[in-house]
C-alpha cells in the first residue's frame, strides 16, 4: 500500500482502499465442497457396462439439475416479479459450480445485519447426498466458514481450499464434516427445522450431515426424487448397502462401506432394518483373500 500526493491510500497496482473498507477482497461465506466417492473405478466400467454409464449421466444430470434450480431461484428472489410473490420467498444467495465428480455450495455468512445462518446451504446439500446414496453413490466433503469468491462457475479463495483439504485429508469415509464455525451458526435452524436430525456425531468427535434420511428440508429449491418417508428411504439404502458390501473387493474400498453400514445401523435401528452382521463378515473374509 502507498499513499499518493493527494494523501489517499491505495493498493500497489490495485484499487483505491476506500474509508471503511476491509482490505480482504474475500467475501466471508459457508462453503461446502462434496465429491462423489470412486468416480474413476465407475467411469472405467462405464465403458463397458451401460448400467453404469446411464447411473453416471443420470447422477451429473442430477447435479447440474440441483446448480440450475438454485441460480433460478435466486434470480426470481432478484428480479422485479410483483412484490407479494417475491417476498414470500425466503431470500438466499446460495451459488452452486458443478464441476465433473465434485462440487462447490457457498452462501453469504454476514452481511450489514451481521451474521447469517447457512441453512439454505445446508439444506440443500443434504438433499442432494441423501439423493445421491439413494441412487448408489457415495459423497465425501467438508462445510467451512472463510473468505470466498463465488460468482457462477467461478469459485476460489481459502474456504474452497479449507474444505477441499479437509474433506481430502480429514473425512476419510463417506461424510460430510462441518466444522465447528458451521455448527454454531446452524445451531438454532438444526433444532427449530429439523428437529436435532441434520448432523450427526463420529467417534472422533467430528460433525457430519446425516445423508441417512430422505431431504430433510421442504425448500422448493432443492430437487429430488428420494421417497419422502424414512422407512421407505432406509429400506432402499439397505438393499444398496448389502450389494456394495457384497461387490467389494479390496479392503480399502470396503472400510468405507463398512463405515456407512455402522452409521446406517445406527439410524436404521428404531425400524428394524438393520444389515446382518453375518453379510459384513463374509464380505470381510472375500476381501481379505482377495488382497492376499
Amino acid at each position: 500500500m502507498a499513499i499518493n500526493g493527494d494523501g489517499v491510500a491505495t493498493k500497489v497496482q490495485g484499487a483505491p482502499i476506500r474509508s471503511g473498507e476491509s482490505a480482504n477482497p474475500f467475501e466471508d461465506r459457508f462453503v461446502a465442497f462434496v465429491d462423489i466417492l470412486g468416480f474413476r473405478d465407475l467411469v472405467t466400467r462405464a465403458e463397458t457396462d451401460r448400467d453404469t454409464f446411464e447411473l453416471l449421466r443420470d447422477v451429473l444430470e442430477r447435479i447440474d439439475a440441483q446448480a440450475q434450480h438454485l441460480e433460478e431461484y435466486r434470480q426470481l428472489c432478484d428480479s422485479p416479479t410483483p412484490r407479494h410473490v417475491v417476498s414470500s420467498l425466503p431470500r438466499t444467495d446460495v451459488t452452486m459450480t458443478a464441476v465433473s465428480d465434485c462440487y462447490f455450495l457457498s452462501e453469504k455468512a454476514s452481511d450489514n445485519e451481521g451474521d447469517k445462518s447457512p441453512w439454505h446451504l445446508m439444506a440443500a446439500v443434504q438433499a442432494l447426498c441423501s439423493n445421491l446414496l439413494a441412487h448408489n453413490i457415495l459423497t465425501r466433503g467438508a462445510i467451512v466458514r472463510g473468505g470466498a469468491f463465488h460468482r457462477g462457475r467461478v469459485a476460489f479463495g481459502p474456504a474452497m481450499i479449507e474444505a477441499y483439504d479437509i474433506e481430502h485429508h480429514v473425512a476419510k469415509y463417506p461424510r460430510i464434516l462441518v466444522t465447528d464455525k458451521v455448527r454454531k451458526a446452524i445451531r438454532l435452524e438444526e433444532q427449530v427445522f429439523w428437529d436435532g436430525k441434520l448432523l450427526l456425531r463420529d467417534i472422533d468427535s467430528c460433525w457430519f450431515i446425516n445423508v441417512l434420511a430422505p431431504p430433510l428440508s421442504r425448500w422448493t429449491a432443492v430437487s429430488n426424487d428420494t421417497p419422502k418417508d424414512a422407512r421407505d428411504f432406509l429400506r432402499g439404502v439397505r438393499s444398496l448397502l448389502e450389494d456394495k458390501l457384497r461387490e467389494s473387493r479390496q479392503l480399502r474400498h470396503l472400510s468405507k462401506i463398512k463405515w456407512m453400514v455402522h452409521h446406517f445401523n445406527l439410524v436404521a435401528a428404531k425400524y428394524g432394518l438393520a444389515i446382518s452382521e453375518d453379510i459384513e463378515s463374509d464380505t470381510e473374509q472375500t476381501a481379505e483373500t482377495h488382497d492376499q
